[in-house]
């Protein structure tokens, strides 16, 4: 299988992870701010995405640890992105947080894709 199929593949189980975990928080703990919800949910998905992204898409062999510092380092930058999307949206649509963060799910999923390549997990051409 194609290392684009791959990483669609799990990055749709990793999306619906992320977002069903975020989604999860959120409902059942509607008192949290946008901030809280997103940073707990993305605690458990870094975790789950990395081991499935490692094993499933890019098939590293590679020291996990200096990976591990790569992929992690990744997503706090996602992180910070998605946040300030998250806040950024809050005044400007009158959709609720969970449809704002699926959007901003898709756009970073495509964004990351290029990230983990070139620099988290280095395909050789």
């Amino acid at each position: 299988m194609r290392l684009l199929s791959r990483y669609i593949i799990v990055g749709v189980w990793n999306s619906l992870f992320g977002v069903g975990i975020f989604l999860f928080v959120s409902l059942g703990l509607p008192g949290w701010s946008d901030g809280a919800v997103l940073i707990s949910s993305y605690c458990l998905s870094v975790i789950q995405s990395h081991s499935s992204q490692r094993r499933f898409v890019w098939r590293s062999k590679t020291p996990y640890f200096s990976e591990l510092m790569r992929f992690t380092t990744g997503y706090l930058i996602q992180f910070a992105v998605n946040l300030f999307l998250l806040l950024a949206s809050q005044g400007l649509f009158t959709v609720g947080r969970e449809i704002r963060q699926i959007v901003i799910f898709v756009f970073i999923a495509v964004l990351f894709y290029f990230v983990n390549k070139k620099g988290v997990f280095r395909v050789a051409k």
